[in-house]
């Protein structure tokens, strides 16, 4: 729970909003070491900043190929 909860921090603090299910969909799905799940928020905040799409659990799928 804390992982996910500094997950949504770091998102927060990004601008994003991520949500409990997205969150702990990343952690079941990713690395759970902190410099990966870093990229993984990097990557997202991208994708989305540039679908101009927040982030939900398909949109989470579909950009990184889970």
């Amino acid at each position: 729970k804390q992982k996910e909860q500094l997950l949504q921090v770091i998102a927060q603090q990004k601008g994003l909003f991520l949500e409990d299910g997205v969150s702990a969909f990343i952690l079941k799905r990713s690395e759970r070491d902190l410099s990966q799940l870093l990229r993984v928020l990097d990557k997202l905040d991208h994708a989305s900043l540039t679908e101009k799409r927040k982030l939900t659990i398909p949109f989470t799928k579909k950009i990184l190929n889970w």
